[in-house]
C-alpha cells in the first residue's frame, strides 16, 4: 500500500482486477458457438416468410396452426424446394 499510495485494501484490488480482465478475452478454447444450434437453414427461412406473407402475417401460434391445416396445400405450392426442407416447415411442433 504504501508502494501504490492507496489508503483503502479494497480499493487497491480492484484496480489491480481491472489489468486481470483483458486476459479472460483471448479465449484459447476452441471456436464454438455457444447458444442452441441453427434448426432451420436459408431455404426454410425462405419458405417461413413466404408462408408468412401467404397467410396475412400472422402470429406464430397461429402460423404453425395454419401450416397443418393447410399441409396439402403446402405441398403443392412449395413443390419445387427440396423435400427435406418442406418436410421440417410441416413438422414444426
Amino acid at each position: 500500500m504504501k508502494l501504490t499510495g492507496i489508503k483503502n485494501r479494497k480499493t487497491a484490488t480492484k484496480r489491480f482486477q481491472r489489468y486481470k480482465k483483458p486476459d479472460r478475452l483471448n479465449k484459447d478454447k476452441s471456436n464454438t458457438k455457444l447458444g442452441r444450434p441453427i434448426k432451420y437453414g436459408d431455404i426454410e427461412r425462405e419458405i417461413f416468410s413466404q408462408i408468412w406473407e401467404l397467410s396475412g402475417y400472422i402470429c406464430a401460434k397461429r402460423l404453425i396452426s395454419f401450416i397443418k391445416i393447410n399441409k396439402n396445400a403446402l405441398y403443392k405450392e412449395y413443390s419445387c424446394y427440396l423435400l427435406e426442407s418442406l418436410e421440417k416447415i410441416i413438422n414444426i411442433n
